[in-house]
């Protein structure tokens, strides 16, 4: 267990100092760019070390360093147990040691495989055990360390956040204000399409009224002539019945005078 968080927390000599040393030196040379979201990603990736080395030191301290609650533990341990153990200790110390093996044996020639002619010249220059990537891990290691001490003392660990500030919090309170827009935009759907109704009905209302009107009869006055009792459509049917009447005198008249765009014969 020991060998295990150490490895996993970046231990130099172990599969994760290899990893993370490799990791850093990729979001190093992408922030060397200038780039402001490189560069924060460096200082994230840093934070995120050493946060892994303080989680990792609280569950070993917790498992076994710790005073152990009264529980009964049936028997049967049988030495199997340790072969498997011992052969993932190999892997993660061999790696640790010599982690170009991985690549040159394993992704070099993958790599070349789909076309990567200089992946063996990109792996060739590969160095891991140099005085500031080991200075840096330890310090990470140091500081996880004395977080995970700070936080068991203080009882930080075991502090609840306010509901607001977990995922669930947050959660609920985008929905609550997702709702709330779609109430609000609901409510203005809703107030414009009875407004709109409420204009149709008004303007259908007059113009109803209108031909109502125009369908009653009433007197009307053409020039000295005065029409009683006649509806307005029997009026227009008689003006054009006036005007083809007339027109149709033109015609037959002969009149050069009068030339229309359109010939009735």
């Amino acid at each position: 267990m020991f060998l295990a968080v150490l490895g996993i927390a970046g231990a130099p000599g172990l599969n994760g100092y290899a990893s993370k040393t490799l990791l850093h030196h990729a979001v190093s040379e992408a922030a060397q760019t200038g780039s402001p979201l490189m560069v924060w990603a460096e200082r994230l990736f840093l934070l995120v070390g050493v946060g892994t080395a303080a989680s990792f030191a609280k569950l070993f301290y917790l498992a076994f360093l710790a005073q152990p609650t009264e529980l009964e533990i049936s028997g049967g341990e049988s030495r199997r147990f340790y072969v498997p153990m011992a052969v993932i200790a190999s892997v993660m110390v061999g790696i640790g040691l010599r982690p170009e093996l991985f690549p040159r044996a394993l992704a070099v020639p993958a790599a070349q495989a789909l076309g990567m002619e200089t992946a063996a010249a990109s792996v060739a220059g590969l160095s891991i055990w140099n005085t500031s990537d080991v200075v840096g891990m330890l310090i990470t290691l140091g500081l996880g360390i004395a977080v995970c001490w700070a936080g068991l003392a203080t009882g930080a660990f075991h502090w609840t956040p306010p509901r607001w500030l977990t995922l669930e919090g947050l959660a609920k309170i985008v929905g609550q204000s997702l709702a709330a827009v779609f109430r609000a935009g609901e409510g203005y759907y809703r107030s414009a399409i009875a407004l709109v109704s409420t204009i149709g009905s008004t303007i259908t209302r007059r113009l109803l009224s209108a031909c109502r009107r125009l369908d009653n009869s009433r007197d009307g006055t053409i020039g000295d002539i005065t029409l009683a009792g006649i509806s307005a459509d029997a009026a227009i049917l008689l003006v054009v019945l006036a005007i083809l009447i007339v027109l149709c005198a033109c015609l037959d008249l002969g009149l050069p005078s009068l030339r229309l765009p359109v010939s009735f014969r």
